[in-house]
């Protein structure tokens, strides 16, 4: 009797159990959170070879964990499509067990072969993406990619892959964004050598700080073609989608929408990643208590943290609650105000662990909290700049033209970024002293001087571009920021003062 659709969608398949294992690597490396991802990702790689597979090779290890055929293959035409490739590379499909050795087949062939795509670029996500695409023909047949066959800066679809070209980038301070003194064009090249790429913008509410913050983000994206993630504290960028558009960005709402990143992954595979993985959380977790929890909390979570990461992949806050409550159990302790905090935090889902960092931060997102609780809001932006963080310090220097340019990856924008300078989170501490020589940069939009200033970090200090409108802020907090006496008080509408390197305050 011949197979019918509704057989292969009921059917059983499974690859080997080495094939098997490759299949949850390539889960965790590509950030996927279902098994047939990089199953049908094997499958195709094999069909993509013109030689079938040799059939035995399933029948000489033990066979790895069964997926059924609707979720492996999808339904409708998305089965018949599979079938019809599968048949197309056999000498002819007798019956559903014949199927399930071919499958079998290409899934182990396609795994090995996957996994040495994988190591051939070095574990790079982008340079993976792109190597499969040139596999694929995709590149040359003008499915990807300019003309030149490099990769679509931006790519309005949300691609992976950025575009890393040093240039110089040079951007214009407002519009028309003039000296009042002089009439010239005020600008500044955020990645000038010997110069910090980190803006600082100030004013009180209604002034155009945010506007202002906006319109170099537009700038930086078309330029650069960096990737932009923008905290969104006011729900103002995310009101407005012309900023979205404008940035090329997808707007993600936590807690009723989850940010689809695994913002917990370890880095790498040993246990002193592991270990480092567990102390970033617990800095960032004590950081949205209410009350700073004692030592020997601080020691239980940062136990709790080894033991989920150590053995769940991906890792979820789920996992870390769980872990947390088995050792309270063991050790007899009662429940406190960091079990209180994670009850309150596991109500939501605040991430799902669908995309691997590489892939996420090479996009541009808005993530907007204004609608999250306090602790809520602080706990995502706390993850998500740890998760940025450890990005950063695992890629290459981002490259140099021949002016010594750096080329820029990701800018990290914080609108009312007073509301997370105070708990000096050593993650966005971090990135503001260090992430400049892996193309990074910061933009930090608040009211006054004094939220930069803080006891653990004076944020001004590593400022390339500083400019504020209208502020009632401190004489003193002001003379330190510009050098001299400045009155902002008295400011008109749509003026600003700034301070660029090398050329002194303007106004």
């Amino acid at each position: 009797m011949p197979l019918t659709l509704t057989d292969i969608a009921q059917a059983s398949f499974k690859t080997t159990a080495s094939g098997d294992t490759i299949n949850d690597e390539l889960r965790r490396h590509l950030g996927m959170r279902h098994r047939y991802g990089p199953a049908r990702l094997a499958i195709a790689r094999s069909l993509a070879v013109a030689e079938p597979p040799p059939l035995e090779s399933e029948d000489r290890e033990e066979p790895g964990k069964v997926i059924r055929g609707d979720p492996l293959f999808g339904s409708g035409s998305e089965i018949g499509a599979w079938a019809a490739l599968i048949n197309e590379h056999a000498d002819a499909i007798l019956d559903k067990v014949d199927l399930q050795r071919h499958v079998a087949a290409h899934w182990h062939r396609g795994a090995q072969l996957l996994k040495n795509d994988w190591q051939e670029v070095g574990g790079d996500y982008a340079r993976f993406v792109m190597l499969l695409c040139d596999r694929a023909g995709l590149r040359r047949s003008g499915g990807i990619g300019d003309e030149d066959g490099s990769p679509v800066a931006g790519g309005g679809g949300g691609a992976p892959v950025v575009d890393t070209t040093a240039r110089p980038v040079v951007l214009r301070l407002g519009e028309p964004g003039t000296d009042l003194s002089t009439g010239e064009e005020v600008t500044w090249a955020i990645n000038a050598p010997g110069r910090s790429p980190h803006i600082a913008a100030m004013g009180t509410l209604g002034t155009g700080k945010t506007r202002i913050g906006m319109g170099l983000l537009q700038q930086l994206r078309e330029q650069s073609g960096c990737a932009i993630l923008a905290f969104d504290f006011k729900g103002d960028l995310s009101e407005n989608p012309a900023i979205a558009q404008s940035l090329g960005a997808k707007v993600v709402r936590p807690p009723r929408e989850p940010i689809p990143l695994d913002v917990l992954r370890v880095m790498a595979a040993d246990q002193q990643a592991v270990d480092v993985a567990a102390l970033r959380f617990r800095e960032s977790f004590v950081r949205v208590c209410a009350s700073k929890p004692g030592a020997k909390q601080q020691s239980a979570l940062t136990e709790a943290a080894r033991r989920a990461l150590g053995r769940q992949r991906p890792t979820r806050l789920d996992d870390m609650q769980a872990a947390l409550l088995d050792l309270y159990e063991e050790t007899e302790q009662k429940q406190d105000s960091i079990t209180a905090t994670f009850d309150d935090l596991c109500r939501f889902t605040l991430f799902e662990p669908t995309m691997a960092p590489d892939a996420f931060f090479r996009q541009s997102w808005i993530i907007d909290l204004h609608d999250a609780p306090e602790t809520a809001q602080r706990l995502v932006a706390f993850l998500l700049f740890d998760a940025l963080d450890a990005w950063f310090k695992q890629l290459p220097d981002a490259p140099l033209d021949a002016g010594s340019h750096r080329g820029l990856r990701t800018v990290l924008a914080i609108d009312e970024a007073r509301r997370i300078l105070g708990y000096g989170q050593p993650s966005l501490i971090e990135i503001v002293r260090m992430s400049r020589s892996k193309g990074g940069a910061v933009m930090l939009i608040s009211q006054s001087p004094d939220d930069f200033m803080q006891e653990d970090e004076d944020f001004l200090a590593n400022i390339g571009l500083l400019f504020s409108f209208r502020t009632n802020a401190k004489p003193g907090s002001l003379q330190r920021v510009f050098g001299e006496k400045v009155d902002l008080a008295g400011l008109a509408d749509g003026v600003c003062v700034t301070r660029i390197p090398d050329a002194g305050r303007k106004r």
